[in-house]
């Protein structure tokens, strides 16, 4: 492991020669485990024990859950991935989305830049114009994700 970039360890995931069953959970598994450092690494600094007994469940548990939503998205679905991005609340603002395909393929990227709108106002169109632009162009199976 001696060498191995972050980048280096997440492609090997991803390219490893495995079981189709097993594919989407090794695609998953560096996602899952920046995810459980990350928890760790906030409840450490907040004061909250952290244990390596209570770690190992949890870790099974959002494995469990990456693995399932990577395997929904090679069943047809489209992800589609909204944000906004402003100056400041009631700003100039941006919005943007992405739609994927059940190989992470982008499909589709649109942004464009907003008159002035709250932080959330600028979320929640960035998610109407992604849900218009599904409909317009018949995607039905969508599995949408915002940070907001």
């Amino acid at each position: 492991m001696e060498g191995l970039t972050l980048h280096h360890a997440v492609t090997k995931c991803w390219t490893a020669q495995v079981l189709p069953r097993i594919k989407p959970i090794m695609q998953a598994l560096p996602s899952c485990i920046a995810w459980e450092l990350w928890k760790r690494r906030n409840n450490r600094k907040y004061g909250k024990a952290v244990t390596v007994s209570r770690h190992v469940p949890n870790f099974n548990n959002t494995s469990i859950t990456c693995a399932s939503e990577k395997a929904r998205a090679a069943k047809g679905w489209i992800k589609v991935n909204t944000d906004s991005a402003s100056r400041k609340n009631s700003g100039r603002n941006a919005i943007g989305f992405c739609l994927r395909n059940e190989n992470g393929d982008v499909r589709y990227a649109f942004d464009r830049e907003i008159n002035e709108a709250t932080n959330t106002e600028a979320e929640a169109l960035a998610v109407v114009e992604a849900l218009s632009y599904c409909r317009e162009y018949n995607y039905t199976q969508i599995w949408l994700q915002t940070d907001s």
